[in-house]
């Protein structure tokens, strides 16, 4: 998965050296910084705070090539925005779990 990021971010915008893993490094942190307020969020219900959070993710997983956590963001966002908490309980698991795999590469 992080090699498939590397190559669209490299190919996307013609970075070279240790660019498109600086901007890698970039994605993975917005990621975990936004997906660490889930749970507060949503224990808050702040759907729009939660809402923007899933949004920020899923432009910059759109933005580096990684369609796999684009559409599992654009899911929650559209949930966030419903204010249905059960379905973004539901599916902020998955995001999450993209997220692990991608630190764990």
């Amino acid at each position: 998965m992080k090699q498939q990021i590397l190559d669209y971010l490299r190919d996307s915008f013609g970075l070279e050296g240790s660019d498109a893993e600086d901007l890698y490094q970039s994605y993975v942190e917005t990621l975990d910084e936004n997906i660490s307020k889930f749970d507060s969020l949503l224990a808050d219900d702040n759907f729009t705070e939660f809402t923007r959070a899933a949004h920020t993710i899923k432009g910059c997983a759109m933005n580096s090539g990684h369609q796999e956590m684009h559409l599992a963001a654009l899911e929650l966002e559209k949930a966030a925005k419903a204010n249905d908490k059960a379905l973004c309980l539901q599916l902020m698991e998955p995001v999450k779990n993209i997220y692990m795999q991608l630190k764990g590469a």
